[in-house]
């Protein structure tokens, strides 16, 4: 990653420690939430359609070719776990500054007041543009990392940084990491499920000198499904994962105030924009903000209708 510095601009806020106390959300969190509750229905659906989808491939292989072939979801599994547990071993933890403290008690107070949700350990981190959630896990506290900047800390204001907070405690409560492995796994169980596959037809074909056309026929069969499976699931984890983003930035909006969010990141997509390209498996920014603007505008409006309302009644009673 790169190093990407935030535009400075000016703040109207107190030094760090001024801003310890929680802050008040300004709506009504039942909108942003059915909207959390339709993503994630999405999300399952999706999901559950690439499983099937392999599944369903990996029986017409194991018809086509050899049983071996259902072994493939094992060993993407395995490959994994050990990707992560020895490629990727749990990061030193380093020494929090005094904003990672003012976040970690951010964090500490959200957690419970989302529940269900174990609090993760934050971290600077100099390779990390903003803010993410990491697999890793604090050696000492064993608790998941989130992996921040100092540029945004410095740069946005505390009330931002506490929506970015809960977009990313979002990650943490829906295990969206693993979800992703499992994507990923899903994805590639398939080209390995081929190849496995077109191996046992060319060691068939050699050993047991089966007909030419017959091997030809079920090589080319075995592409073609795989090239197929391989788009289809390519689509649907990005699907997925676009989903998972917005999710999180509705959970945010729940917990916290929608515009902060929106500030946070229309501030941000700037300096993204000047020092990154867009990831095609993410939505962009500005994708993000016209749905939280489209969601944050529907508040707005029905507390101005609640609020019409209300004085309606108090002129009828005077």
């Amino acid at each position: 990653m790169g190093n990407g510095k935030l535009l400075q601009r000016e703040s109207d806020t107190d030094p760090w420690r001024f801003h310890a106390e929680s802050y008040e959300r300004q709506h009504d969190s039942d909108f942003a939430a059915s909207h959390v509750s339709k993503l994630t229905t999405r999300i399952r659906l999706y999901s559950s359609i690439n499983v099937g989808l392999m599944t369903l491939l990996l029986i017409v292989f194991a018809v086509l070719t050899h049983p071996i072939v259902l072994a493939a979801p094992f060993i993407q599994f395995g490959y994994y776990y050990i990707s992560n547990t020895f490629v990727f071993p749990s990061t030193q933890s380093t020494r929090p500054l005094d904003p990672l403290i003012w976040c970690q008690l951010q964090i500490d107070r959200l957690s419970e007041e989302m529940g269900d949700i174990e609090p993760p350990q934050i971290m600077h981190n100099p390779e990390t543009p903003y803010m993410l959630t990491s697999q890793n896990r604090d050696e000492r506290t064993g608790k998941q990392l989130i992996f921040s900047s100092m540029s945004v800390l410095n740069t946005l204001r505390p009330s931002e940084v506490r929506a970015v907070i809960a977009h990313e405690l979002a990650h943490v409560k829906f295990k969206d990491l693993l979800s992703l492995q499992l994507l990923r796994v899903t994805q590639f169980s398939v080209l390995t499920g081929a190849v496995l596959g077109v191996l046992s037809v060319i060691i068939e074909y050699v050993l047991v000198s089966s007909s030419l056309s017959t091997f030809l026929f079920t090589i080319s069969l075995i592409i073609g499904l795989t090239v197929i499976g391989m788009i289809t699931t390519g689509v649907l984890t990005r699907r997925v994962l676009i989903l998972k983003e917005y999710r999180a930035d509705m959970f945010s909006v729940q917990y916290t105030d929608g515009k902060e969010l929106y500030n946070a990141l229309a501030f941000i997509k700037t300096d993204y924009e000047a020092n990154y390209t867009d990831d095609v498996f993410r939505p962009t920014f500005t994708e993000r903000l016209q749905r939280i603007k489209q969601v944050t505008g529907s508040l707005e409006e029905e507390q101005e209708y609640i609020k019409s309302t209300n004085n309606d009644k108090k002129s009828v009673l005077t």
